[in-house]
């Protein structure tokens, strides 16, 4: 039997949380949002995404042969993990479950910018605006449900 394969991959998984992650986004969403999934809880403006959650760090990338992967850079390595490492965790599961939560894509770039701020990422203001003009736009929030 023959198995094909793809040689380039669109959004391979980069990392995968070995740890619960946790992010105090109060400032950024209502302190009475709850949410609760297999990936992802919000409570009292307490982000948490949960262990082995996988994700492709900053969008957009693809692997090549799985011998290496292009796109979009995620920065120098700080304490073993690179620069936008957290920012773009907490943006990816908040993006990925966009259509559930009651927030807005400008709470979910803001929520970015602190991240990437926190880092001391040099580019956040590019990797921002880049998130602003091409990232998606059909947050349930923005429908003022």
């Amino acid at each position: 039997m023959t198995v094909k394969r793809k040689a380039i991959k669109k959004h391979p998984w980069l990392y995968m949380l070995r740890e619960n992650y946790s992010w105090n986004a109060g400032k950024f969403i209502d302190d009475t949002l709850c949410f609760d999934c297999e990936w992802l809880a919000i409570y009292s403006g307490l982000i948490t995404v949960r262990r082995y959650y996988a994700w492709d760090g900053c969008s957009y990338k693809w692997s090549i042969l799985d011998l290496f992967v292009v796109g979009v850079p995620d920065g120098r390595l700080r304490y073993g993990v690179p620069m936008t490492y957290y920012a773009s965790l907490i943006h990816d599961a908040l993006t990925q479950f966009r259509h559930e939560l009651p927030i807005t894509k400008q709470q979910a770039t803001a929520i970015f910018d602190a991240l990437l701020k926190e880092s001391g990422f040099f580019w956040r203001h590019v990797y921002v605006y880049m998130v602003k003009k091409f990232g998606e736009k059909d947050f349930r929030g923005n429908n003022h449900d």
